[in-house]
């Protein structure tokens, strides 16, 4: 039985900030600065859940693999081919043998050598599904020592 995907106009904004709200306390406990601006509202056309669990997840990991103290930076433009919308942390990175294998289930870069940092290895692959799901493309870079930038593109219907 497949969920019906349900596309509404969305704000993009309003979505990242519930998100933002959300992990408020973990952004405090940490000390991080979220370097989130936009001077107007950025609309798509998706299914609104599925885009809140993306984002979620997305943003759940930059915190995650940031230093204390650090800051996470949400960047939104839009083209011709759509809205972007990149989260870029400062933190411990990820190597590059293991960039290919960030999607798959259970996958954790490192994970033995940041015991500290607790997840299932499901967030990325689930949001890259959904991602599937939705024609929404998703990009990782990373450096290890310098950060990770995870990118979406919801494409201009």
């Amino acid at each position: 039985h497949r969920a019906e995907i349900t596309n509404t106009e969305l704000a993009l904004t309003e979505i990242i900030m519930e998100s933002l709200e959300r992990y408020s306390s973990k952004i405090a406990q940490q000390k991080l600065s979220i370097d989130f601006t936009f001077d107007r509202h950025f609309y798509i056309n998706s299914d609104g859940y599925l885009v809140s669990i993306i984002v979620t997840n997305l943003l759940s990991n930059a915190l995650k693999y940031s230093n204390p103290g650090g800051v996470v930076k949400i960047i939104l433009s839009e083209d011709d081919e759509g809205v972007t919308c990149s989260f870029i942390d400062l933190g411990i990175g990820i190597a590059e043998a293991d960039l290919d294998k960030i999607f798959d289930q259970f996958f954790r870069s490192q994970a033995t050598e940041h015991r500290d940092i607790k997840g299932t290895g499901l967030g990325l692959s689930l949001a890259k599904r959904l991602c599937d799901l939705l024609s929404i493309s998703l990009t990782v870079t990373s450096k290890p020592g310098k950060g990770t930038t995870a990118t979406l593109l919801f494409p201009k219907n």
